[in-house]
């Protein structure tokens, strides 16, 4: 009947030759390894060795320990508060929060319909500091929102304009026109309606989205040379909001 030499007996007649009569002959290798005398790395089907020897593992702090099975637990922490990036969803931020992407294109219907298309939805959140007096400083979490939506229109063409205004919850604040045209700062009847209809959405922005106020920016521009005034060109007009929010801590 044939069986399974023991590890001990196997290793001592490990290289036994088929012509050898007078015994197992000599051990070439006294361990496992393809060269004598010299042992084989562990692989990583291998047992380890605390398993062989069923000895204890010592546990111990990141910088006592080589292995992170031998990382002892940390002590005294009893919560551990997830970040909005651990959890993978970033609050506020439209690209991670659908209903405030839904919110925002809510309010954003009116310029849709006027065949606007958005070009931008960027959102942004980084904590600062400000020294409140010599020995104290404070911190607060600056929020902001950029939203950019155009159009392209043909008409007749008179000059670029850019309009920008800042805003809070009580409507425009500032408003400053910039304009080289023959006829000076005066809007044409659509574009006083879309000035119109722009303030409108950003109080609708920031009353929905609960920020403190910001700034929007609507330019009417065309590519390449101005010149000739006086006859349709193709314009581009562009419609940008920046919402803001500083929470002091």
């Amino acid at each position: 009947m044939r069986y399974i030499k023991s590890y001990k007996k196997f290793q001592e007649n490990a290289v036994a030759t088929a012509s050898s009569t007078a015994g197992p002959g000599p051990v070439v290798s006294a361990t496992v390894g393809s060269l004598p005398g010299v042992g084989a790395m562990d692989g990583s089907g291998d047992l380890s060795f605390y398993l062989r020897t069923k000895s204890k593992r010592k546990k111990g702090k990141p910088s006592e320990v080589t292995d992170l099975r031998d990382l002892a637990p940390a002590k005294g922490v009893t919560h551990v508060k997830e970040s909005d990036v651990t959890i993978g969803i970033r609050p506020r931020d439209p690209a991670y929060d659908p209903n405030t992407r839904n919110m925002i294109n809510d309010c954003l219907i009116e310029l849709y319909d006027l065949d606007f298309e958005l070009t931008m939805m960027d959102y942004n959140k980084q904590r600062n500091s400000v020294d409140l007096d010599e020995e104290e400083t404070g911190y607060f979490n600056q929020e902001e929102l950029r939203i950019s939506l155009n159009k392209t229109i043909n008409q007749v063409w008179t000059g670029n304009m850019i309009i920008i205004c800042k805003f809070n919850e009580s409507g425009v604040i500032s408003k400053d026109v910039m304009t080289l045209r023959a006829s000076g700062k005066s809007l044409s009847q659509s574009e006083e309606e879309l000035l119109y209809l722009v303030e409108e959405i950003a109080q609708k922005l920031i009353g929905n989205l609960d920020y403190e106020g910001g700034s929007f920016i609507i330019q009417w521009q065309v590519a390449g040379s101005a010149m000739p005034y006086n006859s349709e060109r193709n314009i581009s007009v562009n419609v940008q909001f920046s919402l803001e929010n500083n929470l002091k801590e």
